[in-house]
């Protein structure tokens, strides 16, 4: 049987798109493996009367969770306003969900005796920063509205002051935030009981992992 150039043109480029699709393969794999390995994977198992997850707490960012249906009913889970399709029992779902902001956050499994349970998210940890609790982020919130207020503008704590300087336009390390708080300056008076304010170090901490957190959220 004769072969026409069309048929060998055909040929070659098949064989080219096989090549190529083998080396983006091999190219990509490295970068998807690298990217799921940094995810933190949080398995739940999920029964027809009991839900258990493998942990309760996580840093903001990217999670996994791996649900397996270990019961004899179907089964939704649902967390952070992202949901999986119905899980048959015996089956598995994953469900890649992003957490921004640290806080409680409720999941849910829905069909047949539906159940829920809290998974706490804390602050990133990044260079030069630190991570903290949803409970030290509440406590530094609930400070700095009382006594920041009438001078900062910050988003995340839903004030508008404009005496001192707006708090969304700038990133400080948590060093110098807590410094400033303690210290004062300028315009600002110290806060911190060793420099002739009234807040405790503990208080200091707090006000300053929530000022940082909402800086770099």
């Amino acid at each position: 049987m004769r072969t026409t150039k069309a048929s060998r043109a055909r040929r070659f480029q098949v064989v080219m798109l096989v090549v190529s699709t083998t080396i983006a393969s091999v190219l990509l794999s490295p970068l998807a493996g690298a990217r799921t390995a940094a995810l933190k994977t949080i398995t739940v198992k999920v029964s027809d009367t009991t839900l258990k997850s493998s942990a309760t707490s996580v840093p903001a960012g990217e999670v996994r969770f791996v649900i397996e249906n270990v019961g004899k009913k179907g089964h939704r889970f649902d967390v952070n306003g992202h949901s999986t399709n119905l899980i048959k029992p015996g089956k598995r779902a994953t469900l890649v969900v992003a957490f921004k902001k640290a806080g409680k956050y409720t999941y849910l499994v829905t069909l047949y005796h539906g159940r829920k349970g809290t998974l706490t998210v804390t602050a990133k940890t990044s260079s030069g920063g630190a991570g903290a609790s949803a409970a030290t982020l509440a406590a530094g919130e609930k400070l700095f509205k009382a006594n920041c207020a009438t001078c900062h503008t910050l988003k995340e704590a839903g004030t508008h002051g404009t005496v001192g300087p707006n708090l969304d336009n700038v990133k400080r390390s948590l060093s110098y935030i807590e410094t400033q708080i303690t210290n004062g300056g300028r315009f600002m008076p110290p806060f911190g009981a060793s420099a002739g304010g009234s807040f405790s170090a503990a208080k200091i901490k707090e006000v300053a992992e929530f000022v940082y957190h909402a800086e770099h959220s």
